[in-house]
């Protein structure tokens, strides 16, 4: 559930847990504030393999993935966020059309980031967050779970 903070900004009726992996400190520091605004829990990886040690010992809410960390894909690490229903989008600035085909259909925002776009992938994960919470126990996600995929 959302509720409209007294600067007029959407924010998580309970504080979302999300990762953001970007490997430009600036960038991933100004990511980090502008969720901190939205009151959300904030975990900032600049290596892939940190971010899949935090996906493997914690839960998220969401993650915004810069798509090159350190000159590596980030598309195995999408691919370990989608199998456990972790919402996320990528965060890029270079042109769409340098996402692969495949993954196209998740959302992008683009740099230099502009804080209502940070405030409406925030919205996104709530709801995304919400409708997983409604399904039955048995397909809900669990607390943890090992990530298994290699970091190329």
């Amino acid at each position: 559930r959302m509720m409209l903070s007294p600067l007029g900004r959407w924010i998580a009726a309970r504080p979302l847990n999300i990762l953001v992996v970007e490997d430009d400190m600036l960038i991933g520091m100004c990511i980090e504030d502008m969720l901190k605004r939205c009151k959300c829990n904030v975990v900032h990886a600049m290596r892939l393999e940190k971010a899949a040690r935090e996906i493997a010992c914690h839960r998220f809410d969401g993650a915004l993935l810069d798509v090159t960390i350190a000159g590596k894909p980030v598309y195995p690490f999408a691919e370990a966020l989608s199998a456990r229903n972790i919402p996320f989008a990528f965060v890029t600035g270079h042109e769409p059309d340098f996402i692969p085909a495949a993954y196209r259909e998740y959302p992008v925002l683009g740099k230099p980031l502009v804080e209502i776009e940070i405030t409406r992938a925030v919205e996104a994960f709530q709801h995304q967050l919400e409708f997983i919470d409604s399904m039955p126990t048995a397909w809900a996600r669990p607390h943890r779970q090992v990530a298994r995929f290699d970091v190329v």
